[in-house]
């Protein structure tokens, strides 16, 4: 290992952790950076699902990267620092990395983490290795760690496909309270962390609350980053979530703001209590779960 090369992939996980998670899922948070000469001549990161790749971006700095045919163009870049093993797979919204760097004529590359999905670890190095590419490798457990800690949600999905990475949300005083004692709710937020909620909505698949939420908030639960500060208000949405209602399915009135725009609606209610006419005539998605303690057990799955 020379100090050189650690400089260089450390300078790579940093331009990683410029990637917002949010938006490049389902993929990874992914840095690189493109040298000639031994000089660093572009940066890179995995912007936004369906974009560039870190590889690609950082060719793109360079000037190394042909538009109009879509293609890398050889003799620009010759070396490549990248912090995750450079994918191998077609078919994607994104042509395979491994064949960007090969037609780019890069001598070297220097990768942190091996890919860490077993159906594809090791490929993309070898392809690399079978073109004649010089692939170095550094401590491979340190990467490891540094990939895991920017990429907790993508490993999470990996191993466990079936269960949801869940964000948490909440706005509290001080002193811990959500609301006043007779129960009427005050914004106790800004403008800036309100906007925020709507941009982390519109990067999830789904929403989530209860009954109460449902009764005493009368919620959309619909992503509206127009409606921020002007800091966040161009952030266009990249999807409408799904609204997942846990409960109050059996009570919800036609005229909650629930039902005001069309994203999906799926409500997750327990076994032998009745939908509600509203819930009926939208045809929305009903899903039944058991009770534990008197409560949904939302483990059931």
């Amino acid at each position: 290992m020379s100090d050189r090369s650690q400089h260089l992939l450390d300078k790579a996980w940093f331009e990683a952790a410029k990637a917002d998670w949010l938006f490049t899922a389902p993929n990874p948070r992914v840095g690189a950076l493109a040298l000639s000469g031994g000089h660093i001549v572009g940066y890179g990161h995995h912007s936004f699902y369906g974009g560039p790749h870190a590889e690609e971006a950082a060719l793109k700095d360079a000037g190394a990267w042909d538009e109009k045919h879509d293609r890398a163009v050889p003799g620009i870049v010759d070396a490549m620092v990248v912090t995750l093993e450079p994918c191998s797979t077609s078919g994607k919204k994104r042509p395979p990395c491994t064949q960007a760097l090969i037609d780019a004529k890069v001598s070297h590359v220097l990768c942190g983490a091996s890919d860490p999905d077993p159906r594809h670890r090791g490929i993309g190095l070898r392809l690399l290795e079978g073109a004649g590419i010089v692939v170095e490798r550094l401590d491979e457990s340190e990467a490891a760690q540094r990939f895991a800690e920017q990429n907790q949600a993508f490993l999470r999905g990996l191993a466990h496909p079936e269960r949801p990475w869940v964000l948490l949300k909440w706005a509290s005083s001080l002193d811990g309270k959500l609301a006043v004692d007779n129960g009427n709710s005050q914004w106790i937020t800004g403008p800036e962390s309100r906007a925020e909620v709507h941009v982390l909505r519109s990067c999830s698949d789904a929403v989530a609350a209860g009954a109460g939420t449902l009764r005493s908030d009368n919620p959309s639960l619909d992503a509206r980053p127009e409606e921020g500060p002007p800091a966040l208000r161009g952030t266009p949405a990249k999807r409408q979530p799904r609204r997942i209602l846990i409960g109050g399915g059996q009570d919800v009135v036609e005229n909650a703001r629930i039902f005001a725009s069309d994203s999906p609606r799926v409500w997750v209610l327990p076994e032998g209590v009745p939908v509600s006419f509203a819930v009926s005539a939208q045809g929305d998605a009903v899903l039944r779960a058991p009770t534990k303690l008197s409560r949904l057990d939302l483990a059931w799955t």
